[in-house]
């Protein structure tokens, strides 16, 4: 029988009993998570702010006929630097380059037996970005973008005087414009600090009626630094 004296003594011996058992408990639950960690597609990195974005692809004109006319697909690169709000939300800063292969055969199919005067473009934008991780904490995080900035595209003319009369067979002014851009891509991580990444692109060029619309396929490596 247990007296008024000896409940003290009881609580004392119960609660070494709990946590006891709470440490009993613990220990095989500790056990268990090490043998199974956590699902692949769970992405354990610690927060890292800053990261630099590398990436190659092509570059695409598409809308304008004085551009799209003589002027085909490109080799590309990006170079972009982003500073993380929260986990979800980045931004920064980026250069977009791309160079436009001038398209002999289609001069010649216009213009046959006008002597081509082959004439490569290079475009270049440098512009502010916007980044929102659709998933930021999973190993495979789709992801949307913005950015507005200026794209700069070289020249190229091509004018002949034909009988007193001059004319003109391709004339690409260069200039600078306003650009706004729309993205979409996914990152892909490897390890804690190192991303593929995947990025579709399209830039529209204000007031520019050479160039209109151009889209971006690209990929290439993220680095959390």
């Amino acid at each position: 029988m247990i007296t008024l004296l000896d409940a003290p003594k009881v609580v004392h011996i119960t609660r070494q009993r709990s946590i006891l058992f709470l440490v009993l408990l613990y220990i095989p639950l500790a056990l268990a998570q090490d043998e199974h960690p956590a699902s692949p597609s769970a992405l354990a990195h610690p927060y890292r702010k800053q990261s630099l974005i590398i990436s190659f692809g092509a570059g695409i004109p598409q809308s304008r006929n004085g551009l799209t006319s003589f002027w085909e697909m490109g080799p590309s690169i990006s170079v972009k630097f982003m500073v993380n709000v929260n986990r979800a939300l980045a931004f920064g800063m980026g250069l977009d380059l791309a160079y436009l292969k001038f398209n002999e055969q289609s001069f010649q199919s216009e213009l046959p037996g006008i002597p081509v005067r082959s004439k490569d473009i290079t475009l270049g934008m440098l512009s502010l970005a916007m980044k929102y991780s659709l998933l930021p904490s999973m190993r495979v995080s789709p992801f949307v973008g913005a950015t507005l900035g200026a794209t700069r595209l070289t020249g190229a003319v091509y004018k002949e005087t034909v009988d007193s009369v001059l004319v003109t067979y391709y004339n690409i002014p260069g200039r600078t414009r306003l650009t706004f851009g729309l993205t979409a891509g996914v990152d892909i991580y490897l390890v804690r600090w190192l991303a593929l990444q995947m990025e579709a692109k399209t830039s529209y060029v204000h007031n520019d009626p050479n160039l209109g619309f151009t889209s971006f396929l690209r990929a290439g490596i993220r680095l959390s630094l």
